[in-house]
């Protein structure tokens, strides 16, 4: 906006630099105050500072231009390399968060179930033993039947490893940690109410049901 009115002002200026040097023109002839010759003197010698104020106000346009195209060129370099930083943080983000274990355990519950019971992977879940020499917790066994979002909340159904027609009970309370274990792959384990795990086991579902 403060490029166009400078504009809008130059372009005025020559408007009234030419108005001014018809109307001396104007009043000259109307007087008749020179003779001939004087008179061509004159009014060559007025067209010359007319058209000089006239070319160098439009040059002055022209350089006013030209900055505010460089300027127009550098904020949008400007924004195209925030738009790249932002891209480039989220990949990193989104990198970080795949390889996560939160991740990898939330994506493996939702892949398994297109499969056929059979063939679904083995879980385990630290539960709390009393009694015994250890972290006063223990791993269990399971297959996971089917994990599904009830009023925003995770229903879990675990079966039997052995037996895929057995369901087996555990109190989703007392559940401390899950555990995914795959020979020659990885072993990751987190927090069973780790609410990172959680929102992200969310999605993957909704994006499943999509």
């Amino acid at each position: 906006m403060k490029h166009i009115g400078i504009i809008i002002e130059v372009l005025v200026e020559s408007l009234l630099c030419i108005l001014a040097f018809i109307l001396i023109v104007w009043l000259l002839t109307l007087f008749d105050c020179l003779s001939g010759k004087q008179y061509e003197i004159v009014i060559t010698f007025l067209g010359v500072i007319a058209t000089f104020v006239v070319i160098n106000n439009f040059h002055q346009i022209g350089i006013i231009e030209q900055k505010h195209i460089k300027q127009i060129a550098e904020q949008k370099h400007l924004v195209e390399q925030e738009l790249k930083d932002i891209k480039d943080s989220q990949s990193m983000l989104i990198h970080l968060l795949k390889s996560s274990p939160e991740y990898k355990i939330a994506k493996r519950i939702t892949e398994q179930h297109k499969m056929d019971i059979q063939h679904r992977f083995v879980f385990k879940i630290a539960i709390p033993v009393p009694n015994v020499h250890t972290d006063g917790f223990m791993y269990k066994g399971v297959k996971i039947k089917s994990v599904t979002i009830v009023d925003n909340e995770l229903e879990w159904l675990f079966m039997n490893p052995q037996n895929g027609d057995e369901d087996y009970f555990v109190d989703i309370s007392t559940i401390l940690y899950i555990k995914m274990e795959e020979i020659l792959e990885y072993d990751e384990e987190c927090s069973f109410k780790n609410p990172n795990f959680i929102t992200i086991l969310k999605y993957l579902l909704s994006q499943e049901n999509e």
